[in-house]
């Protein structure tokens, strides 16, 4: 421990001298701080986390390192590490990046290693990583490992237990002008206490435009070295559109690409269900349409329709949303939605439901001041019961740094996910939270958070990504610094 607080110290006296000492010097750094107490009643837990992350940028060089120990679960605690660290140069036509790296293949059908830290999920690779880009050719060549050593670490996401993962493969591309033409491979070798699974996957896609729409299409085989299970993945995008109207299409099929480093684009508004799930076998397809005639000025129309179908679903799932926008460079705009889906409902743990949602958001300015307000009310008609849902936010802006929120919701629902750091048994919900939040800029480089209530659990995605978070009921202050 003492030789971490050293190399802290040392990083912030080098990155304040650095620029200190030579204004004219290629070499800058910056410096985030960030600090957080946090007592949850729930989980009788009571912590101090913090992070620093410290970047040192030259002409051709630029160095990252990452050391705390803030984890998002109330519940859990974290010794502290150095998190994350990387080097990066600037080779001209060639980027090389020795340390952790995100890296995606295509649309993340095949890989998509990344890092979400508000839901702990971390599938970053340890090794190298090349980029070449020589006119209208461009490369990715890389090879790295991941390890995790307990599936505590991540609820979510990537646990290694035995050996560590090892990922190579890397892309090609070439733009021939209004078609971009891509070909990728992964070889994969994910090791655990009882076997080691090895994958291949191979794949290409193909972009071209016309005119004011793009055209694109994606197509992936996996080879599992078994010679009974392997997989295919099928994905189109057509986007464009005409005056007043803005299209995006899109189709999925994949069979048998479950993959632990892959997020393949779910058909689903904010990816909040299938994206939970991650089925093997998944097909379907969703219509995305912005109207915005003249006639409403700046204020606008959205209309998605989404259908899918699974082999392991026991309903196709169904999605209709629509939400109108109204004219949001005035004084006073407002937005309503309503959201209706048939299906399975992983998030309430309903198998097959319907889910109609009504969401209201009212923006006032007041001079120097505004406020926001959102109303959302749900209904849930469930394979083993109904639910009702009922949510009021409230945030008041004083000038540009200050703003003060007061969160509600309510629910029917009888049960709250587990705690992850419990016996994993779901808790009783008491029906309602309540949370009193604030957010205050000191100055321009130092911003102060507070939240004090209660927050319900639940399923939170991001990217194709979800994780079950535990409810929480307690203090949280948190304090960020730049330098």
């Amino acid at each position: 421990m003492k030789y971490a607080l050293s190399a802290i110290l040392a990083l912030l006296i080098f990155s304040i001298a650095v620029p200190a000492a030579a204004n004219d010097s290629p070499v800058s750094s910056k410096t985030s701080l960030y600090w957080e107490y946090s007592e949850d009643v729930l989980t009788k837990t009571e912590k101090v986390e913090g992070e620093i992350e410290w970047t040192l940028r030259g002409d051709y060089f630029t160095f990252f390192t990452r050391l705390g120990n803030d984890w998002p679960f109330p519940g859990q605690e974290k010794e502290p590490e150095i998190e994350k660290r990387n080097v990066k140069f600037d080779m001209g036509s060639v980027d090389m990046t020795l340390g952790d790296f995100p890296v995606v293949l295509g649309r993340g059908i095949i890989l998509n290693a990344k890092e979400d830290r508000p839901l702990g999920y971390d599938s970053m690779l340890d090794g190298s990583l090349f980029n070449v880009d020589v006119g209208r050719l461009d490369s990715v060549l890389f090879y790295g490992y991941h390890k995790t050593g307990s599936p505590n670490d991540f609820p979510v996401g990537v646990s290694t237990i035995g050996d560590a993962d090892l990922l190579w493969g890397g892309s090609l591309g070439y733009n021939f002008g209004i078609t971009d033409v891509n070909l990728y491979y992964l070889h994969s070798y994910i090791g655990t206490e009882t076997e080691n699974n090895k994958d291949a996957f191979m794949g290409f896609d193909v972009s071209f435009k016309l005119d004011d729409w793009r055209f694109l299409y994606e197509h992936d085989f996996r080879d599992t070295f078994a010679g009974l299970d392997d997989g295919r993945a099928h994905y189109a995008e057509v986007s464009g559109g005409w005056p007043g109207l803005g299209v995006t299409l899109q189709y999925k099929d994949y069979w048998n690409m479950d993959y632990s480093y892959g997020s393949p684009p779910r058909l689903r508004r904010g990816d909040t269900e299938e994206a939970a799930i991650h089925p093997k076998d998944d097909k379907g397809y969703m219509a995305t349409l912005i109207y915005k005639p003249e006639f409403l000025g700046n204020s606008y129309l959205t209309g998605i329709f989404a259908a899918s179908e699974d082999t392991q679903r026991i309903f196709p799932f169904h999605e209709v949303y629509v939400e109108y926008q109204h004219d949001p460079l005035k004084d006073t705009t407002f937005n309503f939605g309503y959201d209706y889906v048939k299906g399975t409902l992983q998030s309430y743990n309903y198998l097959t439901g319907q889910y109609r949602d009504w969401n209201f958001g009212l923006d006032q300015s007041l001079g120097e001041d505004s406020f926001h307000l959102h109303l959302r009310f749900t209904e849930i008609d469930g394979s083993i019961g109904d639910e009702e849902e009922k949510e009021l936010g409230f945030d008041y802006n004083i000038g540009d740094d200050l703003t003060l929120g007061l969160f509600y919701e309510a629910s029917t629902k009888e049960h709250e996910p587990p705690s992850l750091s419990g016996d994993q048994m779901p808790t009783k919900s008491p029906g309602e939270w309540f949370a009193f939040s604030m957010s205050y800029d000191i100055n321009p480089s130092t911003i102060l958070d507070l939240l004090w209530g209660s927050k319900r659990g639940g399923y939170e995605c991001s990217g194709g990504v979800c994780v079950q978070k535990p409810p929480f009921r307690g203090i949280q202050l948190v304090l960020r610094r730049f330098i």
